[in-house]
């Protein structure tokens, strides 16, 4: 995706301010929930970790086939192209 430097900046600096403060409200939630029970805390950033892990697998699958599913439309398409001159060539 080509986006020019000020509308990089624009976008950039709107996603800052949408994610920063969802960050600093969970570390703020997780301090409040879990402070007092650290031991609670890392019993359930444990169970998160599995889970975590099997969803970062999944969208890196389904990334990776999104891409070939691209790709091979793409070559479809362009292979589509390079005949069309010839399919018509002999109706003139």
């Amino acid at each position: 995706i080509r986006a020019g430097f000020w509308k990089f900046l624009t976008l950039d600096g709107l996603a800052a301010l949408i994610s920063a403060p969802v960050f600093v409200f969970i570390g703020h939630w997780l301090g409040v929930t879990f402070g007092e029970n650290w031991e609670d805390m890392q019993a359930t950033l444990a169970k998160v970790k599995g889970l975590t892990t099997w969803v970062t697998v999944a969208a890196a699958l389904a990334g990776a086939a999104l891409i070939w599913w691209r790709w091979r439309k793409f070559r479809e398409r362009r292979a589509g192209r390079a005949r069309a001159p010839e399919d018509g060539a002999g109706n003139g």
